[in-house]
């Protein structure tokens, strides 16, 4: 029996995630390189996206919440952004490569802090107050610097990039419930 040879890593909030796209996964393999990521172009500088950055002559994606305002925003002479693409969370890294070079057990934590509803009991009222929580995570787009050599692949957001990240308003369940609507996909 034949080994696994690539493995593919989605995310969970992308209800238009396309998870068997044969011409990703063909086009990755052609490339020659170790790890394909599908992209976007960015809605708006602060997009909550990991952006696809150089530096140092090594590909990497810096997560929206560690990217500096100043490097978002940043633009060419014709006025375009300059880090311009975000990542769809959908790749397909080669095992042999990742297993190999020990990167799985490379992975960084970052911290994260979030604003949660906590309940506070006291005088035998329950109530939900707001505060500011820490944690940290473990990031599939660390394995992109590591790898140093990414085929990034753009899509078209409109058919691939429904994210819910927020109860109401933009990346949320209802916007991307309409988003799948427009696509025809009734559920």
């Amino acid at each position: 029996m034949d080994r696994i040879k690539w493995v593919s890593v989605v995310s969970v909030d992308n209800a238009l995630q396309n998870i068997i796209d044969l011409n990703f996964i063909g086009s990755t393999i052609a490339s020659g390189k170790k790890l394909g990521a599908k992209v976007v172009k960015k809605s708006c500088p602060d997009e909550k996206v990991g952006t696809i950055c150089r530096i140092n002559n090594i590909d990497c994606i810096i997560e929206y919440f560690e990217l500096p305002n100043a490097i978002a925003e940043l633009t060419d002479l014709e006025n375009n952004l300059v880090y311009s693409y975000g990542v769809t969370l959908n790749y397909l890294f080669d095992v042999t490569y990742l297993l190999q070079n020990n990167l799985i057990k490379s992975m960084p934590l970052h911290l994260v802090t979030k604003k949660a509803d906590v309940l506070k009991s006291a005088n035998g009222t329950n109530d939900l107050i707001s505060r500011e929580c820490y944690k940290f995570e473990s990031l599939i787009i660390d394995q992109v610097s590591l790898l140093k050599d990414v085929y990034f692949y753009e899509v078209d957001r409109e058919y691939e990039f429904a994210p819910i990240k927020n109860r109401v308003g933009k990346d949320s369940l209802e916007s991307a419930q309409k988003m799948l609507k427009n696509r025809g996909i009734n559920y």
